[in-house]
Parts: structure tokens; sequence; C-alpha cells
């Protein structure tokens, strides 16, 4: 649940916010926001705590299709980051629905208008925004998200989630646009920094990645070893964070390796990352002048 402060007098104000609690269509919102429970877009809510607990509780036990996971990096220097999820789709015929990311903020004393001084899970930022965007997840299979984030200097990181939801693309009659899943993740969890080794071991799982030639020109190669079946992902990125290369298949169980052609990058410092289902591993790569 994430706290929406939808009223531009009060000190909490997330313009977002209030874009995304007018974005389903409906005429009949509540005049009084205070405390006010809307879920999965649903405007038959409620203000009292023991009967949003109890429909929260109820709709939290309904078995979802969708399963996700979370990973990122956090650079507490820069108050930057990226931030991944994974959406598995774990029926067999394929599932459409707006994903995006929130960050929210725990522990906010201000006073508001209905005596409530203590305030957690506020909504701060919409990534890349109210609505999201649109990805289709074939059945059995699994598609990844992942965006830039930015921590504000009057934020408290270490009070900061990151919050995920892979929402239906459709309206029911009640203006209701059901959550398949969320997720979330505390800023604070996310590994700091890029790890620059090109060999490393992880779990004590004996998975080694080996990145050559670094520095590059034309190509880089990425070879490891996984168990078969396996999925991986590797992205590559450009100093702003900005993706400029992908690659994705699954582990042959032998030595696998993945050619990138980086003959149309400039040259520069760059960044990697292999995400495969046990092990993330994260360096740097350096692409010297064609």
């Amino acid at each position: 649940m994430i706290e929406m402060h939808v009223n531009s007098s009060y000190t909490l104000y997330n313009a977002e916010s209030r874009s995304r609690w007018f974005w389903y269509p409906s005429t009949n919102y509540p005049t009084y926001y205070y405390g006010w429970v809307i879920p999965d877009g649903n405007i038959h809510g409620t203000t009292t705590f023991s009967v949003y607990q109890a429909m929260i509780l109820n709709r939290m036990n309904v078995a979802s299709s969708i399963d996700i996971r979370m990973w990122g990096d956090y650079n507490p220097s820069t108050l930057t980051g990226n931030i991944y999820a994974r959406y598995y789709n774990e029926t067999a015929y394929p599932l459409s629905g707006n994903v995006l990311f929130v960050i929210t903020e725990d522990s906010l004393y201000v006073s508001a208008p209905n005596g409530d001084g203590l305030h957690n899970f506020v909504a701060r930022d919409y990534i890349p925004s109210y609505t999201g965007v649109e990805i289709s997840v074939p059945g059995n299979d699994s598609v990844v998200y992942s965006q830039p984030f930015t921590i504000a200097s009057n934020w408290t990181p270490s009070r900061c989630e990151i919050v995920t939801f892979f929402q239906s693309t459709r309206l029911s009659p009640d203006s209701t646009k059901e959550m398949y899943q969320g997720g979330k993740i505390k800023v604070r969890n996310l590994p700091t920094g890029i790890e620059e080794n090109s060999k490393f071991e992880i779990r004590n799982s004996k998975f080694m990645l080996e990145v050559s030639p670094n520095p590059c020109v034309n190509y880089v190669d990425f070879s490891f070893s996984l168990p078969k079946g396996s999925d991986y992902t590797i992205n590559i990125y450009n100093a702003s964070g900005q993706e400029v290369k992908r690659a994705s298949g699954f582990a042959s169980g032998n030595k696998n390796l993945v050619r990138c052609d980086m003959r149309d990058v400039n040259g520069g410092v760059y960044f990697y990352r292999l995400v495969s289902d046990k092990n993330t591993s994260t360096g740097k790569i350096i692409v010297s002048t064609h």
C-alpha cells in the first residue's frame, strides 16, 4: 500500500499521485481524502482502519499468476542508481500489464489536517510516470524491465523503498484495474558502486564470468558457465545509465560465449550487468576509440 497525498495545500502533496488518483475514469471520488483507501483503483474504499485492513489482507491472499524479483544498484555519492524487476508469468498464456516503479519514504513526521503525524510509504516519485508502461510477458516466461532513479537531496535514502506493480490494462465496470502482483526493495539493500573485477565468485556457486578484451575496440566477449536451461540477460550501460546493448538467452550447461558488437558506440567507460536466476554480476568495460 502506498500513501498518496493529493491535496495541493498539504506539505507532502505529490502532483503525480493526484494524476494517478484521477487516472481512473470515475466521477465518484470521495471529497474527504485523508485516510481513504482505494484498492486497485476501486472507488469503494473506506476510512475505517479495521475495514480496509481486512480488505487488503483478503486481497493479498488471492493467488497471483505473476511473480516479481527486484534488484539494482545505488551510488550514495550521486544519489542515483538503477532498478530492475523481472516479471515471471506462471501461466501458459501471455499476460499484458502496465508496470512502473514508485519511490516511497517512511517515518515522515508532518502534521496532517486529520491529526495524523507519522506517515509511511509516502509516494515520492513515479518512474517513468504515474501510468507506467505496457509490457507483454509470454506464457511460462519472464520479462526484465529497468529504469534509472534519483533520490532527492531532501529525502532520507535509508528510509526509501522502491515499489513495483504489474497492473492489468483492462478496466472493469467499477473503475478497477486489477493488480496482478507487487514487489518492493529497500534502497539501503541495493549494492553500492560497481565491481571492477572481471572474474568473481558468487554465493560459493563457482560461477565465473570473464569479460575480454577489456579495454575493447570492436567487440567484447562475455564467457560464463551456468546450469543448463538457466536464463540470462546481459545489459551494457553508458555513464549516464542509458542502456546501449542487451543480449539474453538460455545457458547450454557448458561454457557460454556471448559477443557484443561495440562498433556503434563511442569510446569511453561503460558498465555491464549479467543477471541469471541465481547470480548477478556487474563490472566496467572500457571502449577504446575506433
